[in-house]
């Protein structure tokens, strides 16, 4: 939550309320002779489900009350100045056609020096590595 509705200690009062459904299910099962492993899982359930409960009805009220304060809106200007210099400023900067030069590598492999019939047969040769 934003605002001034912060809870500090959200869990806590989920906590005291969850244990009061507890304590008398812990209790309640007690009296009816169960074993005690039935009456604390019977009572674990019942403190889960009243934990869960209270948390969503928490999270409901916390949201209805959010809407019913009024939050200040933000306001962002996006109006641009009318000042000069930094309009001038903003505008791009124009790059001479002169200045640009392509890229040019170097090759580092050239077959014109090498006869065609050289190269017919390192590749021929490479062909036959691959299908043996």
């Amino acid at each position: 939550m934003t605002g001034k509705w912060k809870w500090k200690w959200k869990w806590k009062w989920n906590l005291l309320v969850s244990i009061i459904p507890f304590l008398l299910t812990l209790f309640a099962s007690l009296a009816n002779k169960n074993t005690l492993l039935t009456s604390i899982i019977r009572s674990f359930y019942s403190y889960a489900v009243v934990f869960l409960f209270v948390t969503l009805v928490r999270w409901g009220l916390a949201a209805l009350l959010a809407k019913t304060v009024k939050q200040p809106e933000s306001e962002v200007n996006l109006v641009t100045p009318d000042d000069p210099e930094l309009l001038e400023l903003l505008k791009p900067e124009k790059q001479d056609q002169a200045e640009f030069e392509p890229l040019s590598p170097k090759k580092l492999v050239s077959t014109e020096k090498w006869d065609a019939q050289v190269l017919a047969d390192a590749v021929r040769s490479l062909t036959d590595e691959e299908e043996k």
